[in-house]
């Protein structure tokens, strides 16, 4: 099933959105989702889980001095992040490499499917055969590897989650995402599968919401946040993931990954 799954994956080079974050208890999101239900499908990536979700890890790059993050946190309004993405740790599935800019709520993503040989050959500083890639996918290749360049970027952080997704029932370019059972690990430790064990707790008491949508705000989605009560607010997976390992740096990893979770 995950093989078929993965074929399905429908894929775009480049898209626009608006996102809206907010965390809430896991006891708001049988509510949440009854409330969406007449508006939205589940996302077909789920299709076929019991639980309508999906796996997702995230190599992040930075520059040495972790400009990235700094920008992320000093709540720059043009910032990017770079990072490569997974659906499945089998050696066959597609990475996909990823700019993802932010102004404000308006994000604009670019992506590229590579194999993971060809990531491989990229990290280790060295040109994999891109030549299948044309249009957006080729230009988000060429640029991600000039950000390589001019910033000499290297892996910071693996972020892991499972996400519950849904698509607007009736406009596609809405999505509402329910990350879960969030974990971060050090790059450096990563040497293909690791073990539960290795990775560390970045967000175990709450959920993370996420509204997105490619134009006009849905007048059922303004409802929801009223319903609910939502605070909408700034949630960086790979800020608070630095963060949660910022000293592992300076201090032994049993030492800096022992920290108490955020």
């Amino acid at each position: 099933m995950e093989r078929n799954l993965l074929e399905r994956r429908s894929f775009e080079a480049c898209f626009r959105r608006y996102e809206c974050k907010y965390l809430i208890h896991e006891s708001m999101a049988d509510g949440i989702r009854r409330y969406i239900k007449p508006f939205v499908d589940v996302d077909p990536y789920a299709d076929g889980s019991p639980d309508r979700s999906y796996d997702i890890a995230s190599l992040y790059l930075d520059a040495p001095d972790l400009k990235l993050f700094r920008e992320s946190q000093e709540g720059v309004l043009d910032r990017i992040k770079l990072r490569i993405r997974s659906y499945s740790e089998r050696e066959d599935a597609p990475r996909f490499l990823e700019i993802k800019r932010r102004h404000n709520r308006l994000v604009l993503k670019g992506r590229a499917r590579l194999d993971r040989s060809a990531v491989d050959v990229l990290l280790a500083g060295g040109a994999p055969d891109t030549s299948r890639l044309i249009g957006d996918e080729r230009a988000c290749y060429d640029e991600f590897v000039g950000w390589i360049a001019r910033w000499f970027t290297q892996p910071v952080v693996w972020v892991k989650y499972r996400r519950e997704a849904f698509v607007g029932a009736m406009n596609p370019g809405i999505r509402i995402t329910m990350d879960r059972d969030l974990c971060c690990v050090p790059a450096t430790e990563v040497n293909g599968s690791l073990p539960p064990s290795a990775w560390r707790s970045l967000e175990s008491r709450q959920v993370v919401l996420e509204l997105k949508f490619n134009h006009a705000y849905p007048d059922w989605m303004g409802c929801l946040v009223k319903r609910f009560c939502l605070k909408q607010r700034s949630y960086s997976k790979y800020g608070n993931a630095v963060r949660r390992g910022l000293d592992a740096w300076l201090l032994p990893p049993d030492v800096a990954w022992a920290l108490p979770t955020l």
